[in-house]
């Protein structure tokens, strides 16, 4: 069932999901939201395109997502994922 971020991520709610990821507050804490990959390996980029809004709206709500448990084996890859959250994203510098 796909519903957006806002109405399954409360601030202070202790676990949710988001595309199959679970997802964790600190303790007594807003942020960073922890989500934790679905699959052990699940590549990155891919799926923050496939949960894109989902993504941003728990952005959004929390200030912060902290990714864990994903598969970024290369820089290229890092980047992949870094473009899909920020498509302007600069590489000269």
């Amino acid at each position: 069932m796909n519903r957006p971020a806002e109405a399954i991520l409360d601030p202070i709610a202790h676990a949710e999901m988001i595309g199959g990821a679970h997802c964790t507050l600190p303790p007594g804490r807003s942020l960073p939201l922890i989500v934790e990959a679905p699959e052990p390996g699940t590549a990155l980029a891919p799926w923050l395109r496939q949960h894109h809004d989902a993504v941003m709206a728990a952005r959004r709500l929390h200030g912060a997502l902290m990714l864990r448990g994903f598969a970024v084996g290369e820089a290229v890859d890092f980047e992949a994922a870094a473009r899909v959250i920020a498509p302007d994203l600069k590489d000269q510098y």
